[in-house]
């Protein structure tokens, strides 16, 4: 939150009366499904930016990215996923290793879930506000229209 990159994970809601909500939505996935909402007394609306990555930082990102996946490939074997490639593929081994990928998985976007709340808890507290939980909501109208009509909620 120092107005040069966008905080990811939170949508800023402001009503018509002038109310803000903060939306805690870490993934981009489009759904229908309830998300948490916050409020703060701290005015958020100075903070708006519409503008994401620059291209610059995109590239950039991707580049570390495909390098890290190289990497992570290299520094593990093969045997990992599905067991030992001179036997019989093992069903058994084979399903146990990808369920503790996608354990490892959920564990990950758990923790990139807290670290973005306790970053913008940190931002709050410096400007002595607090952030308070009020429930869950879900949106009757999405979030963004594409070209094509297609609602992303």
């Amino acid at each position: 939150m120092n107005d040069k990159v966008v905080q990811k994970g939170w949508y800023l809601i402001v009503t018509d009366l002038g109310q803000e909500y903060l939306m805690q939505r870490n993934y981009s996935l489009s759904s229908k499904s309830f998300f948490k909402i916050y409020q703060t007394e701290y005015p958020l609306c100075s903070h708006i930016s519409d503008r994401g990555l620059n291209s610059n930082k995109r590239l950039t990102n991707l580049g570390i990215a495909i390098v890290l996946s190289a990497f992570i490939r290299w520094l593990t074997p093969f045997e990992l996923w599905l067991g030992p490639t001179n036997h019989t593929a093992s069903l058994v081994q084979g399903s146990i290793n990808v369920l503790i990928l996608v354990l490892v998985l959920f564990i990950s976007f758990f923790l990139v879930s807290w670290y973005r709340k306790i970053k913008l808890k940190n931002f709050l507290r410096k400007q002595n506000a607090d952030l308070r939980y009020i429930g869950k909501v879900r949106s009757l109208t999405p979030l963004k229209t594409v070209k094509e009509g297609i609602g992303f909620w």
